[in-house]
């Protein structure tokens, strides 16, 4: 026992001595072995007390400087004026030893290899422990309570493979400053972690970063104001973490690094930044990362973003983040599968000119842009699909389909489209409806299937929204379409909403080209098939024919059963020599003569192909709804006419997947009805009636 001389309750009592120990009556032990000297210390089962005097050297009761070594076993340091121990540039091993209501820190390590296994904490003024700039090592067993700062504070370089455990999520890890793993070193954290982080904190990982949660027992790591996690750590009375109190994990793998990351149920928060810089987890270059039922949320930037890597991310949540909940930079390919993103202040995901795989089961609400953003190239067959018309894919730029490669776009799936949106298809694009489940294909301001994407109100989708779907066979490309109930509105943003150049084989059934702003359908150099679909409101032509073989109804076989009526030009522009076959389908009215008008063919110009158009229908498909506007408390909606109706019913429901019922509150006016403007949201849907 080494203690003051006023301390009566040690051996007997010293002349002079006032009973009444106090921190600071001594100085401390020094151990110092710079340069040839030894200054070992072995302390076992040893007491210190009141130490810590004015002038200590390193203002620590325990003093280890430059020692060979330095061990404390079974020791108590208690009411020291300073820390109670601290060390600088020596590697003390501590183990089952009491640190114990040091005015300073329990204990304070600078520019060494401390081992600690075992040890207990408990008031200290400062910090139960912190490393600072140390070399890591694999940590255990280590308690605290009480402490002005109740955890173990670390930073430093993890040179060799390490795991960190703990007992009590009441004494946690406490990043203090830069973390860094280098390369080809893993560092664990297992089940049941919690390790917090201080102002500004980062884990910078060269080399490999395993945490191994489960679901009963996630990994955590969020900021030190989080109180909810391990009690009030900071002692700033009541907090909770705020997006940015820390950087958080920044896995780089250029070069000949690794920058592995291999998560699973491990929840991060309040990361990115005072000043957003980082996405609370950045992958730059890594060599792999996998991402399995994982939390990311409030950071101040997004929650994970991706540079020039291929992370898999399956079963995670990304919630309140400031920015995207994923952001992926060009060169990068995310793999999503079953993730959620919720109320994230960009975009759900924002995968930015990245190399594009498959993608499905990805949900989301509330973000600011509700979808999964995307642009950049498939570069081999993928799929898409998502069980959440919600959640949207939304193209935001060029989605390039290289040859000899296909991209299948599956029953239900919604693709919205901002204006530079466009598939560019060098291979196949197979957009494989179904009658209740049509894949849908239109604007980013398109709110009547998906909701409100771009969480811009009541704005109207437009003639001219986005681009469309480029189809490009020239030389040895493909440049193949085959869409199945296929509904594509609103594009026509420079070309036809489908352009085919020098296509292999392009077929469309039971499909819808609508509102675009040039034509429906424009076919340059290639043949095609189009049955069973409507072709309506388009700007330019229905359909223009500048290439080889169109088939549109066999004349003495199968009718072509399309609708192609109500374009801004022609229902159909023949520009080659080869006639056409374009029977059993309806034109928007049963006379001859206006069908006819309405055809460019031989008649126009004697070096054009005949289009033969008998055996039209005279039965005309569903209403099309042409504008639906809201002006001075006023609903009007306005459709193009269904030959041989005798009226129609309009019928509205509070969704657009509700009852409909018939709606009693308008006046009818031909092919347009007006209303009172309700005080909630109205959809609207309308029947001719065919007598």
């Amino acid at each position: 026992i080494l203690t003051s001389v006023n301390d009566n309750l040690q051996g007997e009592q010293i002349p002079g001595s006032n009973a009444s120990p106090t921190a600071g009556d001594w100085r401390n032990i020094y151990a110092y072995g710079y340069s040839s000297n030894d200054g070992v210390l072995q302390l076992l089962q040893t007491q210190v007390l009141y130490g810590g005097g004015v002038n200590s050297p390193g203002g620590a009761a325990v003093y280890g400087n430059a020692c060979d070594s330095m061990s404390l076993t079974q020791t108590r340091v208690a009411q020291s004026a300073g820390h109670g121990l601290a060390t600088d540039s020596v590697s003390p091993s501590l183990s089952g030893c009491t640190l114990e209501a040091n005015l300073g820190h329990g204990l304070f390590c600078t520019g060494s290899t401390p081992q600690l296994t075992d040890n207990f904490f408990i008031g200290n003024g400062g910090w139960g422990a912190l490393l600072n700039s140390v070399a890591l090592s694999d940590y255990s067993g280590n308690t605290g309570s009480g402490n002005g700062i109740n955890g173990f504070g670390l930073s430093g370089t993890v040179y060799s493979d390490r795991s960190w455990s703990q007992p009590s999520h009441t004494f946690p890890f406490v990043l203090n400053g830069s973390i860094t793993v280098n390369d080809n070193v893993t560092f664990t954290l297992p089940a049941g972690m919690l390790v917090k982080a201080a102002d500004q904190s980062q884990l910078l990982v060269y080399g490999n970063l395993v945490c191994a949660g489960t679901e009963q027992a996630p990994v955590q790591l969020v900021s030190v104001q989080d109180d909810s996690q391990g009690g009030d750590t900071s002692g700033n009375g009541p907090s909770e973490g705020a997006p940015g109190d820390w950087q958080g994990v920044y896995c780089y793998g250029y070069s000949s690094n690794n920058g592995i990351a291999d998560l699973d149920w491990t929840v991060l928060r309040h990361a990115g930044g005072s000043g957003a810089s980082q996405g609370g987890l950045h992958l730059a270059y890594s060599d792999q990362a996998s991402l399995d039922d994982c939390t990311f949320g409030q950071c101040s930037a997004s929650g994970v973003t991706v540079e020039n890597c291929s992370p898999v991310l399956s079963r995670c949540l990304m919630e309140y983040n400031l920015s995207h909940g994923l952001y992926s930079n060009p060169g990068s390919s995310s793999h999503l599968l079953d993730n959620q993103f919720d109320h994230n202040g960009g975009w759900g995901v924002y995968l930015n000119s990245v190399t594009l795989t498959s993608y499905s089961g990805n949900t989301g609400t509330g973000n600011a842009l509700n979808g999964l953003g995307l642009s950049g190239t498939v570069s081999s067959t993928q799929t898409w699909q998502h069980p959440d018309d919600h959640f949207p894919f939304v193209l935001n730029g060029t989605v390039t389909v290289n040859d000899d490669v296909s991209l299948n776009l599956t029953p239900g799936l919604v693709c919205k489209s901002q204006p530079a949106g466009s598939f560019l298809v060098y291979g196949n694009l197979n957009a494989s409806g179904q009658a209740t489940a049509p894949v849908r294909l239109t604007s980013l301001r398109d709110d009547s299937i998906g909701g409100d994407t771009a969480n811009d109100g009541s704005v109207a989708p437009a003639p001219g929204d986005w681009v469309g779907v480029y189809l490009y066979g020239y030389s040895s490309n493909n440049g193949n379409g085959n869409l199945s109930w296929c509904y594509l509105d609103y594009a026509g943003n420079g070309q036809a909403a489908v352009q085919a150049d020098y296509c292999d084989n392009l077929n469309i059934q039971h499909s819808r080209l609508m509102f675009s702003a040039g034509d429906g359908l424009r076919a340059n150099y290639c043949s095609f098939s189009l049955g069973g679909s409507l072709v309506a409101a388009n700007q330019g032509a229905g359909v223009f024919h500048n290439g080889y073989t169109a088939t549109m109804g066999s004349c003495s076989g199968d009718a072509g059963s399309n609708c192609i009526f109500g374009n801004g030009s022609w229902a159909l522009y023949n520009n080659t020599t080869n006639p056409i076959e374009a029977c059993g389908n309806f034109w928007g009215s049963d006379d001859p003569a206006t069908i006819d008008a309405m055809i460019h063919d031989d008649d126009e110009n004697a070096s054009f192909g005949a289009v033969d158009f008998s055996n039209f229908s005279v039965i005309g498909c569903a209403p099309v709804i042409t504008s639906i506007t809201a002006v001075d408390d006023v609903v009007t909606l306005e459709w193009l006419p269904v030959a041989g109706a005798s009226g129609y019913i309009v019928y509205s429901s509070a969704t657009p997947w509700g009852t409909f019922t018939e709606d009693t509150s308008g006046v009818y006016m031909g092919t347009q009805w007006m209303a009172p403007r309700p005080s909630d949201l109205h959809c609207y849907r309308i029947t001719a009636i065919l007598e």
